[in-house]
Order: structure tokens, then sequence, then C-alpha cells
């Protein structure tokens, strides 16, 4: 219960407010509720209709799925883009291949590149939450290619 001097949310059953001390009013036992008539069907319609992520929110959960997990571009699976997804996988699993294939000045090239591969996947995750959330149309993969859903 809302303290209506200060503000402050009390417990419901509580008599005087905990942070100013005022006296709380008494709650009315007699007023009733409403009450929601929609089927369940409907109830789980409006649910799903409703955007419950904010862009942060969204652009942060795909930054840390991207961040922390071995293969390249899951966060595009969290976004729902997953042609995107298999195109950044296929391309990490080249590099990979590569890596372990090839020793000394290859290799070390390789690794800068796989590096490099891994941030580029990780900021292409957040960019597209971003363009997802806003509604724009998505960024093209390294600039180049045009790859939608």
């Amino acid at each position: 219960m809302k303290c209506p001097e200060c503000g402050y949310d009390n417990l419901n059953d509580a008599t005087r407010c905990n942070l100013c001390g005022a006296k709380l009013p008494k709650k009315d036992l007699t007023k009733k509720e409403p009450t929601d008539n929609r089927s369940i069907f409907q109830k789980i319609k409006d649910f799903k209709d409703t955007p419950r992520d904010t862009p942060k929110t969204a652009a942060l959960i795909s930054l840390v799925i991207g961040l922390f997990t071995p293969v390249f571009g899951c966060g595009q699976i969290y976004l729902g883009y997953y042609n995107r997804f298999l195109v950044e996988a296929i391309i990490s699993a080249i590099i990979c291949k590569i890596l372990v294939s090839y020793t000394g000045i290859i290799k070390l090239i390789f690794q800068a590149i796989y590096l490099i591969w891994f941030i580029y996947t990780v900021y292409d995750s957040y960019i597209c939450a971003q363009a997802k959330h806003k509604q724009h149309k998505l960024p093209k993969l390294v600039g180049l290619v045009n790859i939608n859903k």
C-alpha cells in the first residue's frame, strides 16, 4: 500500500508508513477486483503480441549470448535470424579448420582473423537486435551480403 504522504510502498497489511510514520488509509474490503473475462487463448495471444523487450534488453541478451557461446553468431538465434546465424557459423567453422590445419605464420594470421571475426559477430548480433527492435532494415553481413531472416 502506497503512503499518501511520501509515496513509500508499504506492506498491504501495514497501518502506518514505515518511512514517514503517517497513518495509512484502511483497505476497503468491499471493493471487488476487476475480473478478466477473456479466454485463455486470447490472453496468450495478447501476451505474445505485447512487446516485452526494451531495445537495450534485447541487445544485451543477444550480446551476452554472442559473447559466451563457442559457436560465433549464436546471438542471431536468439533474434530469430537463422540464415544469418548459419552463414556466421559456417565462416567460423572454416576459420577454425584453417587454424587447426596449419602452423607458423598462417596460424598466427588466422588467429588474428578469428579474433576479429569473434568481435564482429558479437557486434553484428548487437546491431541486428537494435534494427529488429526499431523495425529497421537489417544491415548487410560484413557490409556486403544481404541476408534477411
